[in-house]
């Protein structure tokens, strides 16, 4: 056989190449092994990252965790996964709609199933028990025109009705919003306007404020 045909076999079969011998001065290894790094360095930021958020939504951020909260981040970064396989924006806003009134574990089945009507079907199950067996301290609060931390945007709307102004922070499907209300309170110098500022995070009051 001649030699350029057996070369160019060789060439063509998987153990000649793993056998074939490159001068250091190439680079090819150098830049595979590169490349093979920087991408485990770019997984492990990012997994460092969901695991920051994650403390952030639990609000252990600035300290040291304990013990008995790493399942509980854990379970926070496996639901970020899942939230970040949500393709459409139509499932994303769904979800986001749903997700004030679903525990973490909910959620997590929610997203585990088929999109569609399956997802939809156990998430109006579980809205509905809620909306029909509210708190009764939420009631009482909802009674009395006030609202409390956890309040969904339904709930702060029964109590304190339509806001005057809503302003979103960043994608509206992720329901990070503000709600102000204008009203009118009797002073001892007669009627002044009042504005109450109130926080959600996703779709759930987070914090108030009175100007």
């Amino acid at each position: 056989m001649p030699k350029g045909l057996a070369i160019g076999l060789c060439l063509l079969t998987t153990g000649c190449l793993s056998s074939m011998q490159r001068h250091p001065a190439s680079g090819y290894s150098r830049s595979i092994v590169g490349r093979s790094q920087a991408a485990d360095d770019f997984f492990k930021d990012q997994q460092r990252h969901k695991v920051y958020q994650a403390k952030q939504r639990l609000g252990v951020e600035d300290r040291p965790v304990q013990k008995y909260e790493v399942p509980r981040i854990r379970a926070e970064v496996q639901l970020q996964d899942l939230e970040d396989q949500l393709q459409t924006n139509t499932e994303k806003e769904r979800y986001y709609n749903y997700k004030p009134y679903l525990s973490l574990s909910q959620q997590q089945i929610y997203l585990q199933l088929p999109p569609g009507r399956s997802r939809t079907t156990f998430a109006e199950s579980i809205v509905a028990a809620k909306r029909n067996n509210i708190n009764p301290a939420v009631a009482d609060l909802i009674e009395n025109q006030d609202i409390t931390l956890g309040m969904t945007t339904d709930q702060v709307q029964e109590s304190w009705g339509e806001p005057d102004l809503v302003e979103v922070a960043g994608n509206p499907v992720y329901g990070n919003k503000r709600w102000k209300y204008r009203k009118f309170v009797s002073s001892e110098d007669g009627y002044t306007q009042q504005t109450r500022i109130v926080y959600f995070e996703a779709g759930k009051v987070s914090g108030w404020e009175t100007l």
